[in-house]
């Protein structure tokens, strides 16, 4: 009676852990690195008077290494702008970081662990994090999608950053 309750057991751990360990190796497998990311984007702010707005655009390359580790640069521009749309400001934008993540089912997690000024860079840390992306602020963790595309690559996003395109180094 007691073998058969083991032998239950067993099984119901199996069945509980099979897709869940089928799911994690075949992700794995299928995601080579190092994968390199890249997005060109651009957001607008207008204040509430519609009296003036502040825009960003520029771009973002993303590395992850298999170690769950990965390291982004952002290079752009910062405008500030009139109620016409006049540029009165324009300030350069570089930025390093490096982050760690996690491949969870369905999601990507990855947490800023480092944020630099690159040479260049005239705008502050907190216009950079309001602005571009919350990313750059230590410490911040974001959850984003990893959707597989045609032709052999990937596509991964979040709500706070619109999506890269992703492939390997050695393609």
């Amino acid at each position: 009676m007691m073998h058969k309750r083991v032998w239950l057991l067993g099984i119901t751990l199996f069945i509980a852990l099979a897709p869940w360990i089928v799911e994690r190796v075949y992700t794995l497998s299928v995601i080579s690195y190092p994968y390199h990311c890249e997005s060109r984007f651009g957001f607008k702010y207008i204040s509430a008077t519609g009296e003036s707005a502040v825009a960003s655009e520029g771009s973002m390359q993303l590395t992850y290494y298999q170690s769950g580790n990965g390291v982004g640069t952002y290079v752009g521009h910062l405008f500030h702008l009139d109620g016409q749309g006049k540029v009165l400001k324009k300030q350069s934008i570089h930025r390093a970081m490096e982050f760690s993540y996690q491949l969870l089912p369905g999601m990507l997690k990855s947490t800023t662990l480092t944020s630099s000024r690159i040479q260049g860079d005239e705008i502050s840390d907190a216009d950079a994090e309001k602005y571009v992306y919350p990313g750059f602020k230590v410490g911040h963790t974001s959850f984003g999608m990893i959707v597989k595309i045609n032709r052999g690559g990937y596509a991964a996003g979040s709500s706070q950053f619109p999506r890269a395109m992703c492939s390997t180094l050695d393609k």
